[in-house]
């Protein structure tokens, strides 16, 4: 594996990760007192698609560019899903200890 390879895609995985992070303890906060749910929740639906797209754009830097473009997509699409349960586990934990600070 190319080290700037995996720089650019450890890049990647925090442009992803840091904000949904945010988005997704801002939602906690936000609905800890008020409750709305169906808004926020459509929202995390939102931010959990453009996660897991980014988790796809973040695995096409390590693949190589010799396979054909419809391989690329689909081993990308493929090894897109560790990162993305690592950040869904991740927000769970930020969500719940979130939740109970709040509480």
């Amino acid at each position: 594996m190319r080290t700037l390879a995996f720089l650019e895609a450890f890049q990647r995985l925090i442009l992803v990760a840091v904000p949904a992070w945010i988005i997704w303890c801002g939602i906690v906060a936000f609905a800890a007192p008020y409750r709305p749910d169906n808004f926020l929740s459509m929202l995390f639906l939102l931010t959990v698609a453009l996660v897991y797209g980014g988790c796809i754009w973040m695995m096409q830097a390590l693949i190589s560019e010799k396979i054909w473009v419809f391989w690329r997509f689909l081993l990308s699409i493929f090894y897109g899903l560790a990162p993305f349960a690592f950040i869904l586990l991740i927000g769970h934990f930020l969500g719940s200890s979130t939740r109970s600070w709040l509480s």
